[in-house]
Formats: structure tokens, sequence, C-alpha cells
């Protein structure tokens, strides 16, 4: 899926590699998720879903007491600004950033940062459409506790959860618009 939708090209015997055309991806991947399809909506979470969870993975066993700190900054930053969707969702940002950061896997860094407007664009559409930041907020400071504590399970759990509500609005969302 991700050579399908233009973020990953292989090279017949020399593998595959983050495009370098990336920031002129097609703008359905990111528009704002009142306009998105059911399926391209659903894309992007499965996109997110299983980068996060496998950086989250490798963050127990990567990450050191500066990446930590760093995650912990960027959480301050969220729980500051909760009251300013814009600025909550560049912590919000910066929250995952680190999190890729700390998996030390250069591959994943780069993507990151290659894809960083159409990232943080896909995380302000869901604090603004949605709003629910209490809840993301109490969702990523739990994230951040099992990232603390190691503990790779209770994260899945916690990605997983967080996923599913957002599918979940996102659903009523589009079926309210008759999507």
């Amino acid at each position: 899926k991700l050579r399908d939708v233009g973020l990953i090209t292989t090279r017949h015997g020399k593998g595959s590699y983050v495009s370098e055309n990336i920031q002129n991806l097609s703008m359905q991947f990111v528009a704002p998720i009142m306009t998105m399809s059911k399926k391209d909506f659903m894309e992007i979470m499965e996109f997110r879903e299983s980068i996060e969870m496998k950086c989250m993975e490798l963050i127990v066993h990567r990450a050191d007491d500066q990446d930590i700190a760093v995650i912990e900054k960027a959480l301050q930053d969220m729980i500051a600004n909760k009251d300013n969707y814009t600025k909550y969702s560049k912590a919000d940002y910066a929250f995952h950033y680190a999190i890729v950061k700390a998996s030390k896997n250069s591959l994943f860094i780069k993507f990151m940062e290659d894809i960083k407007d159409l990232y943080y664009y896909h995380l302000e559409e869901l604090n603004r459409v949605f709003g629910g930041i209490e809840e993301s907020l109490e969702g990523h400071k739990k994230q951040f506790e099992a990232i603390k504590n190691r503990d790779v399970e209770a994260i899945k759990r916690l990605i997983r959860e967080a996923i599913d509500i957002n599918i979940t609005r996102a659903m009523e969302q589009l079926r309210q618009q008759g999507q």
C-alpha cells in the first residue's frame, strides 16, 4: 500500500526507499477529514497505526533518558496548549516525532521529516474537527507512562484504543455527511 500511494519506491534488486518526491503527494491524503472519503481516512489511520506501533516497540529497547526527556517535553507543551488546538497540534506532532526519533530507525525518522506538513495537518484536523483534546491528552499521558515503564503491551493497547476512538468519531462524522 505504501508503494501504491507513492510513499515508498521499490528498486528491483536494491530494496525499498522513501520516495524522493514525497512532498508532492496528492492532497487527497491530507484533506480535512470532513471532506475525506471513508477509504482515505482509513488508509491514513492504518498507516499511522503500523508506524506508531513499530516505533513504540522499538523505543522500549532503544530509547535513552534524553529521548524520554524530549517526549516528556512535547507532552508538557501539549498540556500547556490544551486550550489552543493549533498549538496543541504542533506539540502533538512533536510528541509523535520524538517517539519516531527515539526508535532510532533512520528510515522512519527521514520519512517523518519528509511528511511533517502532511502528518501535522492530519493531527490538526483531528483536533479541530473532533475536539476531544482533554481525552487526547489523557491518552498521551498514559502512553508516556507506558513508555517510561517500557511496557510494550500497554503501549500497543493504548495506541489501539486511540485509533479506535478516532475511527469511530470519523465514521460518525462521515455518516452525518452522507458518505
